[in-house]
């Protein structure tokens, strides 16, 4: 098991977000299938009836419930990385003044090329992370509600209606649950570290194994 450490920024916390993510992702991961198995076309059959609907809610609550954490934090980690990293290589007052009010991913187009001369390839996996995981954090963020049909009188026109948004949802969540935040993280790390190649100093933060915290010198 992997944790984030930077060694040069006092009050970082993206090895924070990084371990949290990992968490709740594991958690995620664990209750997917189920979450899943609710929405397919089998189940849609039976999800009318009390006892089957009130289950499959419960358990696309709590999956929704891990699916935001683990998705918000691991944008939080990625993003105040890529701060840290330009107020390493930089200076505190220039990444505040220049960089800091950058969206999300122009910081991570932006910085690596200032530093490294080079692009973050925009082909690869870690780029098509960091533009679904934005995407993803905005729709969290940013929520649209959709109107409510009163679900004792009119169970069927509620299924109906509302059914599909929530299909819709649990096909998001079966694409997160192959591709979860946690590996986005790495993902975008590993290619930065590609990126940093051998020619610039990469002490000032690793990836490195999990241990007790008696256990270290």
């Amino acid at each position: 098991m992997l944790r984030l450490r930077i060694y040069t920024r006092y009050g970082s916390k993206s090895p924070r977000y990084f371990d949290y993510c990992r968490e709740y992702t594991q958690e995620l991961e664990e209750l997917q299938p189920e979450a899943i198995e609710m929405w397919t076309d089998e189940s849609w059959k039976r999800i009318c009836s009390d006892k089957a609907l009130r289950k499959a809610m419960l358990c696309v609550y709590k999956s929704e419930e891990l699916l935001i954490k683990s998705v918000i934090f691991a944008h939080m980690c990625l993003e105040a990385f890529i701060y840290d990293y330009a107020a390493h290589y930089f200076s505190d007052a220039y990444a505040k003044k220049h960089l800091d009010k950058l969206d999300f991913l122009s910081k991570w187009v932006l910085i690596p090329k200032l530093i490294m001369g080079r692009d973050f390839p925009k082909e690869s996996k870690a780029f098509e992370y960091l533009i679904k995981l934005n995407r993803y954090r905005n729709e969290f963020i940013h929520p649209k509600s959709k109107a409510l049909i009163d679900l004792e009188k009119n169970r069927i026109k509620f299924v109906k209606k509302i059914g599909p948004f929530i299909k819709k949802d649990a096909y998001l969540w079966a694409y997160i649950a192959h591709n979860p935040p946690f590996q986005m993280i790495m993902e975008v790390l590993a290619e930065l570290r590609r990126l940093e190649g051998d020619d610039i100093a990469t002490q000032w933060w690793q990836l490195d194994e999990i241990t007790d915290w008696w256990e270290e010198e």
